[in-house]
């Protein structure tokens, strides 16, 4: 895969790893390499030989990739600041040696992409810098285009200490890896510019349409496999401009604008427009700009000339922590009614400080907060009406099996390496609902449907992305004494080509449109889906559309009149109830309500059940009844024209109206 001009991504030099470094091809056809430090500020390593190596791995090739340089180093930096701090320090004051160091000192603006040629911006002690490695005759240069300075700056290159003296004016230097300093004949404000097309050639692919047989059908829009660099398309996000086209980030670090799209789908059309982010899982549009998350930084991601492809990768919010452990993914990109950003930040193994937690960026990216804490290894989340947060979670060590989180600021969700509290929680805010493992293994993230009917009789609905068996869900739930509950049953004929894991309505056609990729543990069959779940007209869809508790029992809401005869049948209903046990075991066994030391499930007996005047609307009367973190709710049903209705929903009940019990 030709990655572009740069790669960014946790990159190592044998013991010396760089969390949030950038890979720049040096040389002819990009023969040597230099290694920079977004943090220190610091070239790390500078290499002749293959540009990077990528280790393999579970996942590598796949959602996630480990790389380290190419070939051994000819130059190398300590791990420490490049610059000096404002009082002449070369200490790095960072407790566990991740994250940027104090602004006033060190920040990272971004960097050009100017061709083939890559510049770094940054500020050193409030001095503006330009900065762009080279190498000649062997020998590692860099070239600087420094603003006026009131004060001395002092440059490490490699073990070497440099002055730079004050300066009431602009200067273009170059400096030798020996120390030596001469003048730059061209100013580096040359390449802070857009240049010429790096990947000129569109492509053209044909989608294809599924038969409007049922209400809701998969339309695909074919990816852009064939390209002549070879990228790859694990597709990791999506997000529309206001005239309708789409964006995708692709986990190996691409962007992608996509325009045709239409009803037929017949000509879609492909253009790269950025390449070498850092693991990007994650985009989102804002005033027709392109933000995209990945492991190092939220990146905004600016085209300077217009040709529609970037030239400026600007670091919008660099603050997150990232590790080099595993599962440092970081996902999603949201927005809420006030324009802060919101994504997801995995585990690292609990090694750095922001492991595990729902972030908050402010609009402006200036504010960094840590919003929730206790997420294990979050893929996905939503923002619906009245900023409601929702998110979705697997199975694994502190967490017992699958569910989807509403969201409260300050909460804790279960996963106690990364809870970040003081004292340590001794318990954690429930799910708006647990999911069996065998349901969806592995969530993906939410979607809210638009309140309007271009969407059928779903419009208006809280929708679920399973990554792991590539469906969707319809999702109810009620709020009782400030507890969110409820459930889930699937969208009859909805599979996608890879796993679920993002998914936006386009305003152009109210449709819902879906991406996701192959690389956890998922049954998806390609690499990677940009898919259209689109309305048909077909008004038969007889999914229940809400179940609430009631004192008695559990009434259930369904979208279509039944048979009175096949409604009011206790035979019809089948429910089993059980519990889980949050422990750091990896998941939990189900366990008996009744004996809470026993594994298995608790049959409940449907007593009676009451068909309402609208025949549409069910109580069931249960035997016994009480809290459950899962219920099974299955029914073989008729409707009011003979059509078998049959399903299985799952739902957690923490509270019934007429008491205050709750789960354990």
């Amino acid at each position: 895969m030709d990655s572009g001009p740069s790669l960014g991504g946790v990159i190592a030099n044998g013991q010396d790893i760089t969390p949030k470094g950038i890979a720049v091809k040096l040389g002819p056809n990009g023969t040597a390499g230099a290694l920079f430090d977004t943090e220190l500020l610091r070239y790390s390593a500078v290499w002749e030989g293959n540009f990077v190596q990528f280790l393999s791995g579970r996942e590598d090739e796949r959602a996630e990739y480990r790389i380290q340089i190419g070939a051994t180093p000819i130059f190398t930096s300590p791990q420490h600041p490049g610059w000096a701090s404002p009082r002449g320090s070369w200490h790095d004051p960072r407790s566990n040696g991740y994250g940027p160091l104090p602004a006033h000192w060190l920040r990272f603006n971004g960097h050009y992409l100017h061709e083939d040629t890559v510049v770094f911006s940054y500020d050193v002690n409030g001095t503006a810098i330009l900065d762009s490695p080279a190498i000649k005759d062997g020998k590692f240069l860099r070239q600087l285009t420094i603003a006026p300075s009131l004060k001395p700056l002092q440059l490490s290159m490699g073990s070497k200490k440099i002055t730079l003296p004050e300066s009431p004016t602009t200067r273009d230097l170059i400096i030798h890896e020996d120390g030596s300093i001469k003048r730059a004949e061209v100013s580096l404000q040359r390449f802070a510019q857009g240049g010429q097309r790096r990947w000129e050639t569109p492509i053209i692919t044909r989608g294809k349409t599924a038969p409007s047989q049922a209400p809701y059908v998969v339309d695909t829009l074919t990816l852009p496999y064939d390209n002549p660099w070879n990228a790859l398309l694990y597709t990791a996000g999506l997000d529309f401009f206001a005239n309708g086209d789409a964006a995708l980030c692709t986990s190996h670090g691409d962007v992608w604008t996509l325009s045709g799209i239409d009803e037929d789908l017949d000509q879609l059309v492909w253009n790269r427009f950025a390449s070498g982010l850092s693991n990007p899982l994650g985009l989102k549009i804002v005033n027709d700009e392109i933000f995209v998350t990945g492991l190092d930084r939220i990146t905004r991601l600016v085209d300077l000339n217009g040709n529609n492809e970037a030239d400026y990768y600007e670091s919008f919010n660099a603050d997150c922590q990232v590790s080099e452990r595993h599962h440092r993914f970081a996902t999603d990109l949201q927005t809420d009614s006030s324009g802060n950003f919101y994504y997801l930040k995995c585990t690292d193994e609990g090694l750095s400080d922001h492991a595990g937690s729902l972030i908050k960026i402010s609009p402006d990216g200036s504010q960094f907060e840590l919003f929730a804490t206790g997420l294990r290894n979050p893929n996905g989340m939503a923002i619906g009406p009245n900023d409601l947060i929702t998110f979705g979670k697997q199975q694994g060590s502190w967490i017992p099996s699958s569910g989807i989180h509403v969201v409260r600021k300050n909460g804790f969700y279960g996963f106690m390496p990364s809870h970040h509290q003081a004292p340590p929680p001794t318990q954690f805010h429930q799910p708006l609902c647990w999911i069996p493992h065998g349901v969806d293994n592995s969530c993906g993230g939410q979607v809210w449907a638009p309140s309007n009917p271009r969407w059928g009789p779903l419009g208006g609905s809280l929708l679920h992305l399973s990554y792991g068996k590539c469906q969707l869900f319809y999702v109810f739930f009620e709020e009782i004494k400030g507890q969110h509950q409820g459930g889930l049953i699937r969208i009859p004929g909805i599979e996608f080509d890879s796993g679920a894991m993002r998914a936006r309505f386009r305003n152009q056609d109210g449709q819902l449109y879906v991406t996701g990729l192959r690389g956890w543990q998922t049954s998806a069959a390609m690499p990677g889906c940009l898919q259209r779940v689109r309305y048909t007209g077909i008004d038969d869809i007889n999914t229940p559309e809400n179940l609430t508790v009631e004192p008695d029992g559990i009434r259930i809401h369904f979208r279509t009149a039944l048979a009175p005869n096949s409604a009011t049948n206790p035979a019809n209903y089948e429910i089993e109830q059980w519990n889980y046990r949050w422990t750091r075991n990896y998941g939990s066994p189900d366990y008996k309500i009744s004996n809470p030391d026993q594994k298995g499930h608790d049959s409940i007996r449907v007593e009676r059940v009451i068909l309402d005047d609208t025949g549409r609307t069910v109580l069931l009367r249960l035997s016994p009844f009480h809290p459950a973190m899962q219920s099974a709710l299955t029914y073989r049903l008729h409707d009011a024209e003979g059509n078998s209705i049959s399903d299985t929903l799952y739902h957690t009940i923490h509270q019934i109206p007429s008491h205050d019990a709750a789960t354990n």
